[in-house]
């Protein structure tokens, strides 16, 4: 017999709390990275999107609610797009990564799995169908 008090993580994939939580954080991360990668400061960014930089701190901590159109404006000033994918729940969204050194998927898999990084510049993204 479960423990509850040992499991609560069970079902936190159906927290919606949580899920929000997790797509901040999941946002944070990819702007930090690809401000890392353009070298890029958190004032510099901030002055591209008329903020502050204790702005993108709390963004970057995953603290600021963001909505649609800040995720806009920060996307933008990272050279980069906003994609916003809502499929099915009994679906699945597949993103394939292409890297330009590997000849075949298997080759960029086994790499992303050793590497535990991505790299904007060395690889695009395919969204396969939701159904």
């Amino acid at each position: 017999m479960k423990n509850n008090s040992l499991n609560w993580y069970d079902n936190l994939d159906q927290d919606l709390e949580y899920i929000a939580e997790d797509k901040k954080i999941n946002a944070a991360i990819t702007i930090s990275r690809r401000m890392d990668q353009l070298n890029m400061s958190k004032a510099d960014l901030a002055k591209k999107i008329s903020s502050s930089p204790a702005y993108i701190t709390k963004v970057l901590r995953g603290d600021s609610n963001l909505t649609i159109e800040s995720l806009v404006k920060l996307s933008d000033a990272i050279d980069a797009d906003l994609q916003i994918n809502i499929c099915p729940r009994a679906s699945k969204v597949h993103f394939d990564t292409f890297f330009h050194q590997h000849k075949t998927k298997e080759q960029s898999n086994a790499w992303l799995k050793t590497s535990g990084t991505l790299n904007f510049e060395e690889h695009q993204y395919r969204l396969e169908s939701c159904g």
